[in-house]
């Protein structure tokens, strides 16, 4: 699966090479329309004169291009990870979001990150996200969202959390320059482990959670935007047996499609298996492809 994502991150980056400026060498040149005025007979006192019509509205639509739907970034990055392994890797991702948030708002993310030393693979680590928001120009509105998670190295076979609930929108700045939201949501947690010899850990286990989540992004300025995304996720029986997860990451546009992006991830299940640590710090530098 990690080739997979890396291949669709290396698919972006000759995606957004293949721009506009591309289809205009190796294409046709772009047919341009001509509005055409026809002369309209209008009576006066002196006899008959012509005024020009108005260009058709068909003509006057085909001046302005339709906006684009959904957004797609292609990611990879150098990682410096501490935690169950200290090691060097490459990460990769994407990312994909949809533009008409009048109605609703719909993104998305897919993380994979690989490492080998001395020959022998050290990391190998999935992340998935899916959030959905109806009626975003209220400040109150419903919420969903999934995430799935396999690591090995956690002897996490697949972790699946599918959370319902509301989230407040206290702050939104004009523009879409900067927004911060507050979530609260009823979850459901399903958890395979890969259980080893003499271990007394359950393989299967279904865990009910509250989740607390605050997400924010501001724009700095022109070139610069910050994002930070955090999550408490406790059970319902035992408030010790939580969930962290807190990312925090800024983002600077070198031109219009590539960017430079600098991440801070910080993972802790506080009752992780035996024999794994329960905390997971990563690093990352590296740079986005927009298309």
């Amino acid at each position: 699966m990690h080739v997979a994502v890396h291949v669709i991150a290396v698919l972006g980056f000759v995606f957004a090479a293949a721009g506009p400026g591309f289809s205009q060498v190796v294409g046709t040149p772009p047919r341009v329309e001509v509005p055409v005025t026809t002369p309209v007979e209008i009576p006066n006192a002196g006899g008959i004169t012509s005024a020009p019509q108005a260009p058709a509205q068909g003509v006057a639509d085909a001046q302005d291009p339709e906006k684009d739907l959904w957004t797609f970034a292609a990611e990879l990055s150098f990682t410096d990870q501490s935690g169950n392994k200290t090691l060097r890797l490459l990460t990769g991702g994407l990312k994909f979001s949809h533009q008409e948030k009048q109605n609703f708002e719909l993104n998305g993310a897919l993380q994979s990150r690989y490492g080998q030393s001395d020959g022998e693979v050290v990391a190998r680590n999935y992340f998935a996200t899916l959030n959905f928001s109806p009626y975003t120009v209220s400040r109150l509105t419903p919420s969903f969202s999934m995430k799935a998670e396999r690591d090995p190295f956690k002897r996490l076979d697949i972790r699946f959390v599918g959370s319902a609930g509301a989230k407040l929108t206290p702050y939104r700045a004009e523009k879409g320059a900067g927004e911060m939201s507050l979530l609260l949501m009823s979850s459901y947690e399903f958890q395979n482990l890969k259980i080893q010899p003499l271990d007394s850990s359950d393989e299967f286990t279904h865990v009910p959670r509250w989740t607390m989540e605050m997400r924010g992004n501001q724009k700095l300025n022109q070139s610069v935007t910050a994002h930070v995304q955090s999550s408490y996720e406790p059970s319902w029986g035992e408030l010790a047996n939580y969930l962290l997860r807190s990312e925090t990451g800024m983002k600077v546009l070198l031109t219009e499609r590539l960017a430079l992006s600098v991440e801070y991830h910080f993972n802790r299940t506080n009752q992780p298996p035996e024999g794994v640590a329960p905390e997971d710090r990563l690093f990352k530098t590296g740079i986005i492809i927009d298309f």
